[in-house]
């Protein structure tokens, strides 16, 4: 004789909403239900259950309510826990990158109202990717594990922890001014660098750098994760293991956002294929004649032209500098198969193309595509980037040597210590740095680094090539030098394949 209201396992708003249901049934507005609650079981468990009710009618009279009560304890359990794993991180148990996005909306919203400010603090972990080359992902995992329980004491009831990324983290604060959110991001900082993470006989040391901005509500949910992210790469440009705020007037922020922006030209440029090849001619310098040409690229963004000097670091940054070697190489090669005039080109390859294992099968597939006789190209490398894998380049040239290509040294001479390397490396020729050739009728020590490097070159039966050859003076000494090629704007300026039939050069 207990009314069934009493054996809810619910809130007070919860038992009034099902009480208001049942009344609704006996007063006819409504003449079967169905509610989904919890009820308290004699061993003080709770479980979930589907209460069917339905009028009770006799003869017009309402005589009560039947109540039919099936257990869906197991299938509320599945939806709970399909729940929990659509808004939360597997690994760490934190918050996951949607529940984020839920989460800032609405204090964004609410700050709009202008109902208190809160703050957003972008994290990332310094150096991480140590740990997950030399320990393994699953030691890296446990790393994860225990910043997430780091940042989980530094937080209020109110504030909500996310993890949004490998080894990245977002906090909110809620009701929290700027002040206050930097100093908590300092605290933050101060704890992961304190801590140490033992793994066998190795121990390791990691920091934090953090991105701070101000959700004030005039702005959306995106924009303000987008200040926290330059925020972000501003603290990591200073030197990491730091807290950076974005504010409108602070220039570092504004730096960095222009960077991020050009960066994203630069690769729409890339992925578009908005390029554009110049050649300029290498001449041979004891035959009188144009030896080949070297390719050079300009990406062509809102019209204008941009120059190598201007973009190349940033897709360094961005990693998309392999894409941009492969549609260099790839229009270089069409553009031979239908320009007489390109009778021999050079093409520059990035410091990464070495390690790019589908650069020569690129190379080869497009000699095929395009009928052209590998013999035709001559790719260069920095000496720099040539020495950064001795054994990856010596491989990738003898990849490309296969293909009838030859293979060139670029920049030979800025590392003294690696001209041992110049016997070991198979590569048919090298260019001398254009900053000792361009001093060198002024100054008599770059006279003499030019004149060893080319004897050098020589000895080891490589043909040796000038850049930066700017006036008569220069190309006259290199011709006394016996420098085979001389490449700079006196004998001419990098021009589109159209003006290459009309070139000539006279000393």
């Amino acid at each position: 004789n207990k009314s069934l209201l009493s054996f809810l396992d619910a809130s007070e708003e919860e038992s009034i909403h099902f009480s208001n249901k049942l009344s609704d049934l006996l007063v006819k507005s409504v003449y079967f239900n169905t509610e989904e609650v919890k009820i308290k079981t004699k061993h003080s468990a709770s479980v979930w259950v589907e209460v069917k009710l339905k009028q009770l009618d006799m003869q017009g009279d309402n005589k009560g309510i039947a109540a039919t009560i099936d257990n869906i304890n197991e299938r509320k359990q599945a939806q709970e826990k399909l729940q929990h794993l659509a808004l939360h991180d597997t690994l760490t148990g934190l918050y996951n990158r949607y529940s984020f996005d839920n989460e800032l909306s609405r204090l964004t919203l609410l700050a709009a109202r202008g109902t208190h400010n809160h703050c957003l603090l972008y994290i990332d972990l310094d150096h991480f990717k140590i740990i997950n080359d030399t320990e393994g992902h699953q030691t890296g995992d446990l790393v994860l594990k225990e910043v997430a329980a780091i940042l989980s004491q530094r937080l209020r009831k109110s504030d909500v922890l996310c993890r949004v990324g490998g080894d990245e983290f977002v906090i909110l604060l809620v009701d929290t001014q700027i002040d206050d959110a930097v100093t908590i991001g300092n605290n933050i900082c101060k704890q992961i660098a304190d801590a140490h993470f033992h793994f066998g006989k190795n121990s390791y040391k990691i920091s934090a750098s953090i991105g701070v901005s101000e959700v004030d509500g005039n702005a959306t949910g995106p924009e303000y994760l987008r200040q926290a992210d330059i925020a972000l790469y501003v603290a990591k440009n200073k030197g990491r293991n730091r807290v950076h705020c974005y504010t409108e007037d602070d220039a570092e922020s504004k730096e960095q956002h222009s960077s991020m922006q050009w960066a994203h030209r630069l690769q729409e440029a890339v992925v578009n294929d908005n390029i554009e090849l110049h050649f300029q001619p290498i001449w041979d310098v004891k035959n009188n004649k144009t030896a080949y040409f070297e390719a050079l690229v300009r990406l062509k963004i809102n019209g204008k032209l941009v120059y190598p000097g201007e973009f190349i670091t940033a897709l360094e940054r961005a990693e998309d500098i392999n894409m941009l070697d492969h549609q260099v190489v790839s229009k270089t090669i069409k553009m031979l198969s239908t320009h007489p005039v390109l009778h021999k080109v050079a093409i520059n390859l990035s410091a990464q193309a070495f390690s790019d294992e589908g650069l020569v099968p690129l190379i080869k597939s497009k000699l095929e595509q395009y009928n052209v006789s590998g013999t035709k190209i001559i790719f260069e490398l920095t000496e720099s980037a040539s020495l950064t894998n001795v054994s990856g380049t010596i491989r990738m040239i003898e990849e490309i040597t296969e293909l009838g290509c030859q293979f060139s040294i670029d920049d030979f001479g800025t590392g003294f210590s690696t001209f041992a390397y110049l016997r070991d490396l198979p590569a048919q020729s090298v260019k001398i740095d254009g900053s000792f050739v361009k001093g060198m009728h002024k100054n008599s020590e770059d006279l003499t680094l030019v004149k060893a490097i080319s004897n050098i070159a020589i000895a080891l039966g490589k043909e040796c090539v000038a850049e930066f050859v700017e006036n008569r003076e220069i190309y006259q000494e290199l011709e006394k030098i016996g420098v085979h090629y001389a490449q700079g704007y006196f004998i001419s300026r990098p021009m589109p394949v159209e003006q290459l039939v009309d070139f000539t050069f006279e000393i």
